[in-house]
């Protein structure tokens, strides 16, 4: 999971794009809400995206319009009641959530939600009706009923790719295509840039 500074980086270079564009930033794996959402219809549409992410991060940004990427702000960022209300809408296993509260423009709140998606698939029960239990999928913006073929990626194995980090980088260049530095230290070995 990432550092509390690379959770707030993410939230606000989404909102600047959301801001660039004029227009909401909504994808397979963002979603941004106006305010908190019932939890009924919330535990839907993060089941659904967390389940069509496939390993990756699934994010929600609360206080931005959806529509025009404003940010509004949010007039409570206390969430822990509004998701132990989520929470009970899954049947067996849940996201892992982590939330973060950042003042963007004006200062206004503004709340960045994190989603583990490694434990998908994610099954939410549904109140009423004939059938008791959904994997919600997400397609684009929409949030609809898994299909079997969406049922055998979820269940597929997970690829992530790996966090490559550059600890020692050197650079050499010379005007004839030849590195006098390398050539020495590698005998026998001669690599143009």
């Amino acid at each position: 999971m990432h550092s509390r500074r690379e959770l707030e980086a993410i939230i606000l270079s989404e909102i600047k794009h959301c801001q660039a564009d004029h227009k909401g930033h909504e994808d397979s794996f963002v979603e941004l809400k106006r305010e908190l959402p019932d939890p009924p219809k919330a535990a839907r549409r993060i089941a659904a995206l967390c389940n069509s992410a496939h390993g990756a991060e699934a994010i929600w940004i609360l206080g931005v319009d959806n529509k025009s990427g404003t940010v509004i702000g949010l007039q409570s960022t206390e969430i822990a009641d509004w998701w132990a209300q989520v929470v009970k809408h899954f049947d067996e296993e849940k996201p892992d959530m982590v939330h973060v509260v950042v003042h963007a423009d004006n200062s206004l709140p503004v709340i960045g939600m994190f989603f583990t998606t490694d434990r998908a698939p994610f099954v939410i029960k549904i109140e009423g009706g004939v059938a008791q239990l959904e994997v919600p999928w997400r397609e684009g913006t929409l949030t609809r009923s898994a299909r079997r073929h969406e049922l055998m990626r979820i269940l597929g194995p997970i690829i992530l790719q790996p966090d490559v980090r550059i600890l020692e980088l050197t650079v050499s260049a010379s005007r004839n295509g030849r590195i006098p530095a390398f050539e020495s230290e590698h005998p026998g070995l001669n690599r143009p840039v």
